[in-house]
């Protein structure tokens, strides 16, 4: 299956493609089944996925227009109770977001840089805390 057309991109952006390609293949988690880590774990939505996908694409876009460098692609995974995660990690930071099925609840996030500064919060919806991302991207 090829990316979707408003996952195209052209093929000198090694960055922008590193992040499509994980969001590619984490729509594998749509074809996790009811109770797929036998603890009775819901299905995940079609539309929660499209909501983490969107979440990353406009952080990597208001990321962009901060003037700072890309970040890495990170992992797209099975959250809890049918959210997604999305995680980051390097050998100096490590920042966890958290996409909930429900579209009312909050995005959450966590972030460590393995000593001094830990950061933990909300994000609201359609508005990537800007200085989360650049403390992410930091050397």
């Amino acid at each position: 299956m090829g990316m979707p057309a408003k996952l195209q991109i052209p093929p000198d952006d090694a960055a922008r493609e590193d992040l499509l390609c994980a969001i590619d293949e984490s729509r594998r988690i749509l074809d996790l089944p009811e109770d797929w880590d036998g603890e009775g774990s819901p299905a995940f939505m079609e539309a929660t996925w499209d909501r983490a996908t969107d979440f990353l694409l406009h952080c990597e876009s208001v990321l962009l227009s901060g003037a700072s460098r890309p970040l890495p692609a990170p992992h797209i995974l099975p959250g809890p109770d049918a959210s997604i995660d999305i995680h980051w990690q390097s050998s100096r930071r490590e920042l966890l977001i958290n996409i909930p099925d429900d579209r009312d609840a909050p995005i959450t996030f966590y972030g460590d840089d393995f000593g001094r500064d830990k950061r933990k919060g909300q994000i609201k919806e359609g508005s990537p805390d800007l200085d989360l991302l650049v403390w992410l991207a930091a050397d």
